[in-house]
């Protein structure tokens, strides 16, 4: 009776190899310094073949294809928590790349003086008497980071840069509200409007 050869084990995403395997195998597969840059890129070569729609709820048999059926069942279970944990933050990463090209488009669509599908437009509800004025003069204002500030840095002088920006071009708004109501308040303009309006009606109107 011929005897039945064992199932290879195929070489997967955990990078690990059966418990029946020669000890060098494991040295092997559990990575020294040597071996470690190779195991690298055999994880992200792994990520690379994961099935697109793969959920983290159908990656059970995927552990037993890539670590057999014979491993203890504690043994087992440690490694398919891993392997959730794997395939999450697999998941993760394909969101972040489709989020990084969205918002490389978006960039680009801005610099271009568009505004990008989804992004709201400018809207004023309730117009000032001021947002009719105009920039009395040429200005110039910019941001500039230094090398190996952090992004998260970055990201808070962008929100202060744009906040005095947007609160200076309101004070301009206010300067020119405050010319237009001081001219409707102007007392002697006032009196002849009244005069005027008396005079209409066949009416003298005096002032004290």
């Amino acid at each position: 009776m011929e005897e039945e050869e064992p199932d290879a084990q195929p070489e997967g995403i955990l990078g690990l190899v059966p418990i029946d395997q020669p000890a060098d195998a494991m040295a092997v597969a559990g990575g020294g310094a040597a071996s470690s840059e190779s195991n690298k890129r055999a994880r992200v070569d792994d990520a690379r073949r994961i099935p697109a729609g793969v959920q983290v709820d159908e990656w059970d048999p995927l552990v037993k294809r890539v670590v057999g059926t014979s491993l203890p069942p504690y043994v087992f279970q440690r490694l398919k928590e891993k392997q959730k944990s794997f395939a999450e933050d697999v998941e993760k990463l394909v969101a972040a790349r489709a989020k990084h090209e969205t918002l490389q488009h978006k960039v680009r669509e801005l610099e271009a003086g568009r505004l990008p599908k989804g992004e709201k437009e400018f809207i004023v509800k309730k117009p000032s008497p001021g947002s009719s004025g105009i920039v009395k003069e040429d200005s110039v204002y910019s941001i500039a980071f230094n090398r190996n500030t952090s992004l998260q840095d970055a990201k808070k002088q962008a929100y202060m840069f744009h906040m005095q920006l947007q609160r200076r071009i309101d004070m301009w708004i206010k300067e020119k509200e405050v010319d237009v109501i001081e001219e409707k308040t102007d007392f002697n303009i006032f009196t002849n409007e009244c005069m005027a309006i008396g005079t209409q009606h066949g009416q003298v109107v005096t002032t004290k």
